[in-house]
């Protein structure tokens, strides 16, 4: 009960969320932020003590001298609130002449949860690989840190036709591969033609330019794409992380010794040891290069607490995904600081996923018993330590597309009644076959949800398989086992041995892009795209998502989307939306420029180390 009042009142605007102008270093002034955390606890004293430390540093670097200041008040009353006010200045400076200083720490050591699989942007899928992409690859733009729009990348502006359907992009002339060779528009046409007619259903590029007619070099350094309709979520798809550039001439080995733009190249893959790269001088950013590490060290450390454990004991310098009970120790562990992607644009969700087409499942009543049952309430005090956001609707109330919309409660009559209704009761039980991943948060939340569904009368196996058996028996159907496994596209309909399963999912910074992959069908509507493993297909969400992407007007599409969440929540129920989750890296003090992409990745090029 501490810990839970302890995070429900802590406000984490503490953790570093650095603008875009902090990367690009305007003018040495110095900005002063004030956060304020909230905790109560009981302290067994008489009388109100009071700690004052004031921290002053002063620090020089060429012509112009920054300090930094950091005052903490800590005050404890008993059984009543403990006001917790740090005062920190953020810097905004130039980049030094050279090297920081002379205690720079020249290489940057990643802890991460497994190995980078796919080392051609344009396969990879999960986190570390995607890390490891924004490192080495560049793309036609890239986003800002207000997690809503695109910025130049090599592509230094752009032009838009008065219907909205031709866009011109201007490609930056001093672009080279780590090869040494100049980039020029040919390339990028060369990888977009690579991502639909090589790649296709290998990777997740290709459903990027689903709205592309046509795109050509029109210039050495002009690049034409020409649109189907106006529409609104084309620019953010030029950022994603599989669009990326590629040489043409090297790109037989891509997928052993990758080729990019990026502010770092390839040197070596160590299986269970590390993935080595080298800062590339030849980096078209010049000035930002300056104080990037020397080498990047990709360190898989599957288990958590071992990851935790490194940092700490300063083995690697940033760990990702940091388990929510470990979270109080890594904030008042000195020298440590917490990373969170806590907006309500990017932040992940859990969800519960129906087979939607074979056994109980298929049966509606019986979703919207299982819907009923479940307590995301209990999950999220028993297994993010009330940090989550329970709530059905993928679309956060910070959101621009967020109407307001009233979530099912819990309710075991309503439960009940709905298992009457599919054929089930006390003498003849729903039995359903649960298949979480082998995670211990997803074993944690099925053991969580068992117990929910038996105080309706549900009797849930619990099945735990290993990734690859998960990969291939809830979410695609086929066998993905292979070391070049096509990763979402692998599913092709069949047979799928679940009831229920268990998956997150990354938000974007469009609605169109955090829902389609989920509920949207192919073309033909034989197929299922990227993360509908429900094989879940409805004709009015394909006229709304149609809707929603043939206009710019954001009253339009919010309501159309929002019209998509009231079909899967109330009517349809192909999934379970159960907690919005902001996730936590935590990282050496000294590291900075870090924040969240909308994508739910970090920018991992623009960190520097300062002392």
């Amino acid at each position: 009960m501490y810990l839970q009042k302890l995070f429900n009142k802590i406000k984490l605007s503490f953790l570093l969320l650095i603008p875009a102008t902090l990367i690009i270093f305007s003018a040495c002034e110095v900005e002063t932020e004030e956060i304020i955390r909230e905790v109560i606890k009981e302290v067994p004293v008489e009388k109100i003590v009071t700690e004052e430390v004031v921290k002053e540093v002063i620090k020089e670097v060429p012509k112009e001298k920054i300090v930094e200041v950091t005052k903490e008040v800590i005050k404890e009353v008993p059984k009543e609130k403990i006001v917790e006010k740090i005062v920190k200045e953020v810097e905004i400076r130039e980049v030094p002449a050279g090297i920081p200083s002379a205690s720079y720490q020249s290489v940057l050591r990643i802890g991460n949860g497994g190995e980078v699989q796919f080392l051609d942007a344009a396969k990879s899928q999960s986190g570390t690989d995607i890390i490891f992409s924004e490192l080495i690859y560049s793309r036609l733009l890239q986003y800002d840190p207000s997690m809503m729009n695109p910025k130049p990348d090599i592509a230094e502006s752009w032009t838009v036709s008065p219907d909205g359907k031709t866009y011109v992009f201007k490609i930056r002339d001093d672009v080279t591969f780590h090869n040494g060779k100049p980039l020029t528009a040919a390339d990028v046409e060369f990888s977009w033609r690579r991502c639909r007619d090589e790649i296709a259903d290998k990777g997740r590029c290709k459903g990027e330019l689903n709205d592309v007619v046509s795109y050509s070099a029109t210039g050495k350094y002009e690049f034409t794409v020409t649109l189907t309709n106006e529409t609104p979520v084309f620019l953010p798809s030029m950022a994603h992380w599989a669009l990326a550039i590629v040489d043409k001439d090297s790109v037989a080995s891509q997928d052993t010794k990758p080729i990019g733009t990026g502010s770092y190249k390839f040197v070596e893959q160590i299986p269970g040891d590390k993935l080595v790269l080298e800062k590339y001088d030849g980096y078209f950013d010049k000035e930002v290069n300056r104080i990037r590490p020397q080498k990047v060290y990709i360190v898989p450390i599957k288990d958590a607490q071992t990851r935790m454990a490194a940092l700490k004991a300063g083995e690697i310098d940033l760990a990702v995904d940091v388990p929510y009970e470990q979270i109080s120790s890594i904030a008042t562990t000195p020298g440590l600081q917490l990373l969170s992607q806590v907006d309500g644009i990017t932040a992940s969700y859990m969800t519960v996923i129906f087979n939607y087409r074979e056994g109980p499942m298929a049966d509606l009543n019986a979703r919207k018993a299982v819907q009923y049952a479940i307590d995301p309430i209990a999950i999220n005090k028993v297994i993010y330590q009330g940090l989550g956001v329970p709530s059905c609707n993928p679309i956060l109330e910070s959101h621009w597309a967020y109407l307001p919309f009233e979530c099912p409660e819990r309710n075991i009559e309503k439960a009940k009644e709905h298992l009457a209704k599919a054929g089930y009761g006390p003498n003849n039980p729903l039995k359903i076959k649960y298949v979480p991943e082998n995670i211990a948060v997803t074993q944690k939340m099925a053991t969580v949800i068992q117990q929910n569904l038996a105080d309706a009368g549900i009797e849930m196996e619990i099945v735990i398989v290993d990734s690859p058996t998960w990969l291939d028996k809830v979410w695609f159907g086929v066998d993905c086992t292979t070391a070049d496994w096509p990763a979402s596209r692998c599913f092709n309909g069949t047979h799928k041995e679940f009831d229920l399963g268990d998956a997150w999912y990354t938000r974007e910074p469009d609605p169109d892009g955090l829902m389609q992959s989920l509920f949207r069908a192919d073309n033909d509507r034989s197929g299922f795209k990227g993360n509908n493993g429900m094989r879940y297909f409805s004709e009015d969400i394909e006229v709304l998502f149609d809707k929603g992407k043939s206009t710019t007007d954001r009253a339009v599409r919010a309501q159309a989307y929002n019209d998509i969440v009231d079909i899967i929540v109330n009517r349809d129920v192909p999934i379970v939306k159960l907690q919005s989750m902001p996730r936590y890296f935590a990282a050496n003090q000294h590291i900075q420029g870090g924040f969240v992409s909308p994508k739910g990745y970090w920018n991992a090029k623009d960190w520097w180390w300062v002392d």
